[in-house]
């Protein structure tokens, strides 16, 4: 992961690489971890290899006792290999669960010292790649508790978590059968997610009709953490020709970004 310079005294997150690593602008970094690669304005000041497993999309909220904590999604099916797991691509050992064999799923990691990267927990992958995470405040989402975190992941379908003690985070809800599942966006302030994927062909009732783009948009409730019921369905959203009684050549839809929370990605670029 790397950061910008710091400005005052406060250290601004930007982006990760592929094996999470730490930078700041700091002299003492320079002289103790290499600096290859290329760069501007920033150096590597920690690292931590995520027991060899291929991250994918990372992300970094700031808990409520000030800790700072990041969250990486995995690739599962990138073919690292090893032998004790029997072979399976993504699937490898554990150390922080007496290295029991779990498919690479979502890393949690103590960054509050950026030069001491911690991993917390491995939260093993369900089904599918975990490749995506999002994170809010319970102090903001609209059904959430005052002082707990919540994870909503993409896992052949999407799931939301409690992590608010990162060393024993808790399944709260579990949306299953939606295909093609990956990059999403979830709006803390309304708790309403954007999900990418469609239903899944094999586990859909007999006679539902399908979207025929493998990812579609589809928008759910997920404000309600702890009332013991399913996330509230609210539309799916697709282009032309990608609906169920569509012709012609499909597009997915890939990624979204919410206008409501960055009113700025409605606006035309310069």
């Amino acid at each position: 992961m790397y950061a910008s310079p710091v400005r005052g005294s406060k250290l601004q997150l930007a982006a990760l690489s592929g094996a999470v690593a730490l930078a700041l602008v700091a002299a003492s970094a320079q002289a103790q971890i290499s600096q290859s690669g290329e760069r501007k304005n920033i150096n590597r000041l920690g690292h931590t290899d995520l027991q060899g497993r291929s991250s994918y999309q990372p992300n970094v909220i700031q808990y409520p006792d000030g800790r700072t904590i990041l969250f990486a999604g995995m690739h599962n099916t990138i073919p690292v290999i090893n032998p004790l797991c029997s072979g399976s691509p993504g699937t490898l050992p554990n150390p922080l669960n007496g290295n029991a064999c779990e498919a690479s799923g979502t890393m949690i990691i103590d960054v509050t010292d950026p030069t001491n990267p911690v991993e917390k927990f491995h939260i093993p992958a369900t089904a599918g790649a975990p490749t995506m995470v999002r994170m809010c405040l319970g102090s903001v989402l609209p059904g959430g508790q005052a002082g707990k975190v919540y994870m909503l992941r993409n896992s052949s379908g999407y799931e939301q978590w409690d992590v608010t003690n990162v060393s024993a985070p808790v399944l709260l809800k579990q949306l299953p059968g939606i295909r093609s599942t990956h990059k999403l966006w979830w709006e803390c302030s309304t708790g309403i997610s954007y999900m990418p994927g469609s239903n899944d062909a094999t586990l859909t009732p007999a006679g539902t009709p399908l979207w025929r783009q493998s990812q579609a948009m589809v928008i759910y409730d997920w404000s309600n953490p702890h009332n013991g019921q399913q996330p509230v369905y609210i539309r799916t959203f697709g282009l032309p020709g990608g609906q169920p009684t569509g012709t012609g050549a499909t597009n997915s839809l890939h990624g979204p970004i919410s206008a409501f929370e960055h009113p700025r990605a409605s606006q035309r670029l310069a």
